[in-house]
C-alpha cells in the first residue's frame, strides 16, 4: 500500500472536478497529467543601474544631519578621517592654510544632490515556458453536505527559455562636475608630490599628503577612485575593467553589457519537483447536489482552500553563488487563501445538462523569500554589491486575486450518461504584489515590472471530454470510473504567460467503511 501511494503521490494529478461535491463517506481519486507550452514577449523594458550610479553619487547614505557621507562615491571624499581626530578635509584644509597652498581639500562638490546619478536601461525579454506534471487530487466525503480535498501537483520537468535583446545602457547625467573635480585633484596632487615644495616639507607632513593620494589614486587604495578615468560618465559602454564592478567567474578582464547579460541570464531554467499543496473543502449552502436523486439539483455551495507553500523557490544566493541564476522557481513561497462561492443549476434541455458559475477571492500572508540576484533589478553588476543594496532576503505579499468561472455540461441523447462535453470560460485578475526589502529601489521595480506579473489579468478557454464509467445502469467492469480530457487555452493575457495546456485525468470512488 505504501508503495501505491508513493507512486500516486510522484507520478499523478488532478486536471478537474467534474461535481463540487460528493455523497458521505465516499472517495474520489483523481490523478491525471498536464502538458504545457507558453510564452511572454516583453518589449521597451527600463532598468535603473542605481548601484552604479552610487558610487558617483550616493544619495542614500547621509548622516543625522541629512549630509551625504558616503566614503564610496565622487561627492565628499574629505569626510573620511586621516587619524583619529581630523577628516581629510579638515586636514587638508588646515594644511593650505598653515604652508600658503591651495590643493584639493575634496569637500562637497556643487551638485544638483536632489538628483540621482545612474546610467539608464531598456531591454527586451521573450520567455518559453514549458511543462510537464502530473497530480493527484483526494476528495472525501465527510457528509452528503461537505466534501474535504487535497491536491498534490508533481512537476515532472519545468523550463524557461529566456532571451534579451535590444540591450541599451545611457550615461551617467549630471557627473561631469565630479569627474571633472577628481581628474583636477589626482593631477595637483600628483604635480605637487614630484615637486620641490613636497621635497622641503618635514616627513611627518609628507608622510600624510602621500597617504592621502595614495588612498584615493591608487589602484589598490582603500578608497580608490582610479576606476572613474577609465569609465567616465558611461562606464559600461565603456566596457567594466575594475574587480568591483567586474562579477566573479565571468572569465573576463574586459565586461560588455552583452558579457553581464550572459553571466546573469542563462538561456534556460530547469526545476522539477512537488508543488504547492492545495487543501480545501467544499460546502452545501443551499439545494440539493446534481447526484442527489430526491433533488433538483440546483445547488449554492461555499468554498475554501488554502494553498501550503511546498513548492521549490529560489535558493539564497550565498550557498549556491550563480546556480542560482539557472534555478527556475516551482512554488510562490506564501500561503494563499481562497474563499469562494460555486452554484449549479440542472438544465432539462435536448443537449444541455447543467451550467455551473463560480466566484473566489484569494489573499496571501507575507513571507519571506530568498533574494534573486539579477542585473536590470539589482543595479549594480556585481552580485555581491546587489545583495548589499537588496539584503539576502525580502518580505513578499502576493496581491489580491478575483475569478470567475462560468460554464455548462452538454450531452447527447444518443450517449446520455456515457459522453458528456464541458465547457468553461474564466476571467481571472490579481491587484500588484508587493515587496519589501533594503532598497525601495529595487522594490518599485519589481512591483513594476511585467515580467514578475506583479497585476495581471486574463481569460482562459476550457474544453473537455467525458467518459463516464460511474454510473450503475452504464457502468463496464466492477470499477467505476470517469475519464476526460481537455485543452486550456488563454483568449487575453495581460502581464502573464499566454499559450495552452493539454491534459487527460482519470477519476474512480470508492465507499469507505
Amino acid at each position: 500500500m505504501r508503495l501505491i501511494i508513493t507512486f500516486f503521490i510522484i507520478k499523478v494529478s488532478l486536471v478537474g472536478q467534474f461535481l463540487p461535491t460528493i455523497p458521505n463517506n465516499v472517495f474520489r481519486i483523481t490523478i491525471g497529467t498536464n502538458n504545457s507550452s507558453k510564452l511572454m514577449a516583453l518589449d521597451n523594458n527600463s532598468f535603473l543601474l542605481n548601484g552604479i550610479g552610487q558610487t558617483y553619487f550616493d544619495n542614500l547614505t547621509h548622516n543625522d544631519s541629512v549630509r551625504f557621507s558616503s566614503n564610496y562615491d565622487l561627492y565628499h571624499n574629505g569626510t573620511v578621517y586621516i587619524d583619529s581626530i581630523s577628516t581629510i578635509e579638515q586636514w587638508m584644509t588646515d594644511f593650505n592654510l598653515n604652508n600658503g597652498f591651495t590643493l584639493p581639500v575634496f569637500g562637497a562638490q556643487n551638485i544638483d544632490t536632489s538628483q540621482i546619478m545612474a546610467p539608464l536601461g531598456s531591454f527586451r525579454e521573450d520567455r518559453i515556458k514549458k511543462a510537464n506534471k502530473y497530480f493527484l487530487n483526494l476528495e472525501y466525503g465527510l457528509t452528503n453536505e461537505i466534501t474535504l480535498s487535497a491536491s498534490i501537483p508533481y512537476i515532472n520537468s519545468y523550463s524557461i527559455e529566456q532571451n534579451f535583446s535590444e540591450v541599451s545602457v545611457g550615461r551617467v547625467e549630471n557627473s561631469q562636475l565630479l569627474l571633472d573635480y577628481h581628474t583636477n585633484a589626482k593631477q595637483e596632487l600628483s604635480n605637487f608630490i614630484n615637486s620641490n615644495s613636497f621635497s622641503n616639507l618635514r616627513r611627518g607632513l609628507r608622510d600624510s599628503v602621500q597617504i592621502i593620494y595614495d588612498m584615493f589614486y591608487r589602484n589598490n587604495g582603500t578608497y580608490s577612485l582610479n576606476w572613474i578615468f577609465h569609465a567616465q560618465d558611461d562606464p559600461i559602454n565603456n566596457l567594466l575593467i575594475n574587480e568591483k564592478f567586474l562579477p566573479p567567474g565571468i572569465g573576463k578582464d574586459t565586461v560588455s553589457i552583452s558579457d553581464l547579460v550572459s553571466y546573469y541570464y542563462p538561456k534556460k531554467k530547469n526545476s522539477s519537483g512537488i508543488n504547492d499543496i492545495k487543501l480545501g473543502a467544499t460546502f452545501l449552502l443551499k439545494g440539493t447536489p446534481y447526484w442527489a436523486l430526491d433533488g433538483t439539483g440546483d445547488a449554492i455551495y461555499g468554498q475554501f482552500f488554502l494553498t501550503i507553500p511546498y513548492g521549490k523557490t529560489l535558493s539564497q544566493f550565498l550557498d549556491v553563488r550563480r546556480k542560482q541564476f539557472s534555478e527556475a522557481k516551482i512554488g510562490s513561497g506564501i500561503s494563499r487563501w481562497f474563499f469562494g462561492i460555486y452554484g449549479s443549476k440542472k438544465i432539462d434541455s435536448r443537449n444541455l445538462r447543467r451550467t455551473y458559475a463560480q466566484c473566489q477571492v484569494a489573499f496571501s500572508t507575507i513571507a519571506n523569500l530568498n533574494t534573486p540576484v539579477a542585473l536590470f533589478s539589482g543595479g549594480h553588476t556585481h552580485p555581491d554589491s546587489i545583495l548589499s543594496l537588496i539584503g539576502n532576503n525580502y518580505k513578499y505579499d502576493m496581491g489580491t486575486g478575483v475569478s470567475l468561472v462560468v460554464g455548462g455540461e452538454f450531452e447527447n441523447n444518443k450517449y446520455k450518461d456515457r459522453l458528456r462535453f464541458k465547457s468553461e470560460m474564466s476571467v481571472s485578475y490579481k491587484d500588484n504584489d508587493n515587496y519589501i526589502s533594503k532598497n525601495p529601489s529595487w522594490d518599485i521595480w519589481m512591483e513594476k515590472y511585467a515580467g514578475n506579473s506583479p497585476y495581471y489579468s486574463k481569460v482562459d478557454m476550457v474544453l473537455e471530454l467525458w467518459f463516464l464509467n460511474s454510473i450503475s445502469k452504464n457502468k463496464i467492469g466492477p470499477f467505476p470510473f470517469d475519464f476526460h480530457i481537455g485543452i486550456e487555452s488563454n483568449i487575453i493575457a495581460n502581464n502573464i504567460y499566454s499559450g495552452w495546456e493539454m491534459y487527460a485525468g482519470i477519476s474512480t470512488y470508492y465507499q469507505g467503511w
